[in-house]
């Protein structure tokens, strides 16, 4: 199976945000980030746009001719604190 350029992309990301994560304080490592989403680029026939999940801003991506009734949630970086 071949890869994509911009999984083959992805993956050489890789190291910087594993170092982010474990030597950055988390202020930082989110302006990084925002940073960097400036050069992410989604494919011709995807569009996105800003929703917000009770209360809690996130991002709906959408491919072309997609089921509306279909819908598949994916959290990265989620932390959760429990009292």
């Amino acid at each position: 199976m071949t890869i994509s350029s911009i999984e083959r992309g992805a993956r050489a990301g890789l190291p910087i945000a594993r170092f982010m994560q474990a030597y950055l304080p988390l202020p930082v490592a989110h302006w990084l980030i925002k940073l960097g989403m400036v050069y992410v680029r989604l494919d011709f026939d995807m569009t996105h746009e800003a929703i917000s999940a009770d209360g809690v801003r996130c991002e709906r991506v959408i491919p072309q001719n997609s089921p509306k009734s279909k819908v598949l949630p994916y959290l990265h970086g989620v932390v959760s604190f429990l009292d």
